[in-house]
């Protein structure tokens, strides 16, 4: 399991793929295996790419914590898509909209 903190952050490019399965997380075409963090133990957050992981990793009580970019673009004015922390274990994770509903085309709203 991972409980994942989504930090949101304005970037030029989108997370389309955010998935977990056992000890590893993909974000896009990035690949983290995680499953060399035993109890108690730190990975430093610059000791690998740091595109999407953006704190250092650690495992306690069975569970990998840490923090994750959420990409955002423009939102002006509006509330920011806040998914706070997320708890998912073998599963594809909901995305947030890159933009507010209002900035994509009518045909993009579904």
């Amino acid at each position: 399991m991972m409980r994942i903190r989504m930090v949101p952050l304005r970037r030029m490019y989108e997370l389309t793929v955010f998935r977990v399965q056992g000890d590893t997380l993909t974000c896009n075409d990035m690949v983290y295996d995680f499953s060399g963090v035993e109890e108690g133990d730190v990975l430093p957050w610059d000791a690998m790419d740091n595109t999407w992981v953006t704190s250092n990793v650690t495992r306690v009580d069975g569970v990998l914590e840490f923090e994750v970019v959420f990409p955002h673009g423009y939102y002006g004015d509006l509330p920011l898509p806040n998914p706070g922390t997320i708890e998912v274990e073998d599963q594809d994770i909901p995305i947030p909209p890159y933009l507010p509903p209002s900035a994509l085309p009518p045909s993009a709203e579904g």
